[in-house]
């Protein structure tokens, strides 16, 4: 194997590792980030929360978060390839501005489309976190619940039309284990 190879290999492994022990220092300083994720993929718009929170009611996790991930990988490669689209741009001889111009151009136009895949991607992940969320408040309470109880509140779940209405349901659910003097996480932690 070539010393090239194996440098880059070492270097991998060795950023992989610094950048997962550095993600375990700071992710209890992100647990706020949930609504500010909210806000950007919303675009602050309310008709699209209330499409985040009507997909939370009826989402599967597993398969939300799949597509979540996917999106998520493919606007990172996006991404990727419009900074090499660029640098090879910017590194063409300045007598070449027509041809240079134009992998600008669509440099800047895969960027958009990047951001776009990206941003479908972060929703789903959020789908999937609440509704996540929300299911183990439904295993925490199902000891102190009827099943008729359980399959009302799974209903009103799949009913929902809005950001208040699943805040409703979560602290319904969070109050009940409060009566019963449970302590249970917060969303984001």
């Amino acid at each position: 194997m070539k010393r090239q190879t194996l440098l880059g290999i070492l270097g991998t492994l060795i950023l992989g590792a610094l950048g997962s022990g550095l993600w375990e220092l700071i992710k209890p300083g992100f647990s706020f980030l949930g609504s500010a994720a909210l806000a950007v993929i919303s675009l602050g718009l309310d008709s699209v929360v209330s499409d985040i929170y009507t997909r939370v009611g009826r989402a599967d996790i597993a398969s939300t978060w799949i597509k979540g991930t996917t999106l998520m990988i493919f606007g990172t490669v996006f991404y990727a390839a419009a900074g090499m689209m660029m640098a090879k741009a910017r590194a063409m001889p300045v007598n070449d501005l027509t041809y240079r111009r134009r992998s600008m151009l669509a440099a800047l136009a895969l960027m958009l489309v990047a951001a776009y895949i990206f941003v479908g991607g972060a929703r789903h992940a959020y789908v999937a976190k609440t509704r996540g969320y929300f299911e183990y408040l439904t295993r925490v309470a199902a000891p102190y619940m009827t099943v008729d109880e359980r399959l009302l509140m799974d209903s009103k779940l799949a009913l929902i039309k809005s950001r208040s209405d699943y805040e409703k349901l979560a602290a319904d659910l969070k109050l009940l284990l409060k009566t019963k003097n449970i302590t249970v996480a917060e969303d984001g932690e």
